[in-house]
């Protein structure tokens, strides 16, 4: 029987304890071909704009690649419109 705890041709092979990450491990997402051009909102209109004037319609979330916080997704969105209950 053979010791694959050493760093020898058939440890190399299957990896040793300290090359492999410990948990489970989130999947490697393959990049595409050009990043997304998340559109950006005036920091002044930003700074005046109230996120609680506008409802949501569409449940939309952030992209996981996205950087934008929720209140300027909010300004930006066509599908959220103003919330006349307010």
């Amino acid at each position: 029987m053979s010791d694959t705890t050493k760093n020898t041709p058939a440890a190399d092979a299957v990896g040793s304890r300290l090359d492999r990450g410990v948990g489970r491990q989130a999947p490697k997402r393959a990049t595409l071909c050009a990043p997304i051009q998340w559109p950006r909102a005036d920091p002044a209109a930003l700074a005046a704009f109230d996120p609680r004037t506008k409802y949501c319609t569409m449940n939309c979330g952030p992209h996981l690649e996205d950087p934008r916080p929720a209140a300027e997704r909010k300004l930006l969105c066509r599908d959220c419109v103003e919330d006349w209950n307010r």
